[in-house]
């Protein structure tokens, strides 16, 4: 009754591409009619295949006889072991990533230093859960040199499943910190969830590069994972403490450069890149020439001029541990007028308040100019210096935050995706 992998492959493989969203169908794609919170792709499959899909995957029974339309159990599910079946056929080396911080922009940096030399494909975006892996594994048409695939979590058990599904050779972890406290279940289950890489690659004879400096990590390596299969990394030696510069410094062989990111923060983002890329083969000089290179965007790490002000927009997502690294980052930053803007943290649970009262303490260290704290958990908060001011949403905010147009103050941004302090900017 349901269509069979094999014949599913053979789909895929005469198909331009998979495309889940039906409004992207192209000529020959291969349409998957995921169930969504909001909407059931089946109600759109026949419409796909009208505008040019080569088939459509269904898990709706009154489909099964539509021309076009391929019935299986569950769309995920098939989406999934598709892109497992299709991983097998891999020659060339996966090499797989996750962390609490700096996931996107680790791959970003490691895509541009392996392109220099290398055929590389990679995680477009961020394509990091159960969804975005398998449609990683799944764009990949061509063989490239590498691949690299960035692995997102929010609860234990999930990198484990997401490591089936892409299979790394190699892997590594950017940094084990305070992010989805609520359903990793606290600091101790997000280190074990993010170490389900490594115990993934112990099982299946992969490569670990660990950051040497990091004791979450140090420590999590399996007793019995092979020496010879753990490359270690120091960060630090690298780290230029130049806080009158606008970006990120460091030091590579006695030279210094400058990056294009803003924060102390991302030195082992830089450092690490560089390193793997360097074992792989690629040559010092440009390495060091694709991290200086590379541009951040989508509001991480990013500095943008904007009515006046110097924005560092790290609003992609927040936890306490990377809201602190960039308050912190910030509170050394030279400029006379500093305005911080902080959104509220997601995912914390039961730490939530605690979190957002400790950050509070933390900003309260420094000096500002103005500080502006968004979102209901925030609110909850007091502060104790009048220059700090409570509101719950980015609208509320904005008349505040507009009062500094023209001034030349330097404003960081930082806060959850789910917050939006872009819209501070939509006026």
């Amino acid at each position: 009754m349901y269509t069979s992998i094999e014949t599913l492959y053979t789909l895929f493989l005469q198909s331009s591409d998979i495309v889940i969203d039906s409004r992207k169908i192209k000529s020959d794609s291969l349409f998957f009619a995921l169930k969504g919170t909001q909407t059931d792709g089946n109600k759109f499959a026949e419409a796909a295949l009208q505008q040019g899909a080569l088939a459509a995957i269904v898990d709706d029974p009154g489909l099964k006889d539509t021309k076009g339309c391929f019935l299986v159990e569950d769309v995920l599910t098939t989406l999934q072991e598709l892109a497992i079946h299709h991983r097998k056929t891999f020659t060339f080396p996966v090499i797989g990533l996750t962390g609490s911080n700096g996931k996107t922009t680790s791959k970003e940096l490691l895509h541009a230093v392996l392109s220099s030399t290398f055929a590389v494909s990679a995680t477009q975006g961020n394509l990091n859960n159960h969804i975005g892996v398998p449609l990683t594994i799944l764009s990949v048409r061509q063989n490239p040199d590498y691949l690299i695939v960035e692995m997102g979590a929010n609860h234990q058990g999930e990198i484990s499943f997401l490591s089936g599904i892409s299979n790394p050779d190699y892997g590594f972890i950017t940094n084990i910190g305070k992010a989805h406290l609520e359903g990793f279940g606290g600091e101790e289950g997000v280190r074990k969830g993010k170490t389900e890489l490594y115990r993934h690659l112990l099982a299946t004879g992969g490569h670990l590069f660990v950051n040497g400096e990091d004791i979450k990590q140090t420590s999590s390596v399996p007793d019995s994972f092979p020496k010879e299969k753990i490359h270690y990394i120091y960060p630090s030696p690298h780290l230029v403490t130049n806080h009158n510069a606008t970006f990120l410094t460091f030091v590579y062989n006695d030279n210094m450069y400058e990056s294009q990111l803003v924060g102390d923060y991302n030195i082992s983002n830089i450092v690490i890149a560089i390193e793997i890329g360097k074992y792989f083969g690629v040559k010092e000089a440009e390495a060091i020439n694709a991290v200086t290179r590379y541009s951040p965007s989508n509001n991480r790490s990013q500095l943008k001029p904007w009515k006046g002000m110097s924005l560092i927009m790290d609003a992609y997502n927040a936890n306490p541990s990377s809201m602190r690294a960039s308050v912190q980052n910030f509170g050394h930053h030279p400029a006379a007028k500093k305005v911080l803007v902080l959104g509220d943290m997601f995912e914390l649970g039961e730490w939530s308040q605690k979190e957002h009262e400790d950050m509070v303490r933390f900003c309260e260290t420094f000096e500002w100019e103005k500080v502006i704290l968004i979102g209901k958990e925030f609110k909850k908060c007091t502060g104790s210096k009048n220059n700090y001011e409570f509101y719950e949403t980015p609208e509320e905010a904005r008349p505040t935050f507009l009062q500094y147009e023209n001034s030349g103050a330097v404003v960081l941004l930082k806060g959850s995706r789910g917050i939006s302090l872009e819209k501070l900017l939509e006026v």
